[in-house]
């Protein structure tokens, strides 16, 4: 179930990146944690990426808590 969450997370992020449809070809992806989970990478804040880069992300729920959708 977690594997499931992760990977799809990460594709809803890259779907996000692509479109947004940066002028420079760099693109801004701000990653944020509600109670309940954290990401462990890249982390918090905002990152800057290249347009083409993947990002892999690494996010982890907390006991008793777990990824929908």
């Amino acid at each position: 179930m977690a594997r499931v969450s992760i990977f799809l997370i990460t594709v809803a992020l890259i779907a996000g990146m692509v479109g947004c449809g940066g002028d420079d070809g760099e693109y801004d992806l701000t990653i944020a944690s509600t109670t309940g989970a954290w990401v462990g990478m890249p982390g918090e804040g905002t990152f800057f990426y290249d347009e083409g880069r993947s990002v892999y992300l690494i996010a982890v729920a907390e006991e008793g808590y777990q990824f929908v959708r």
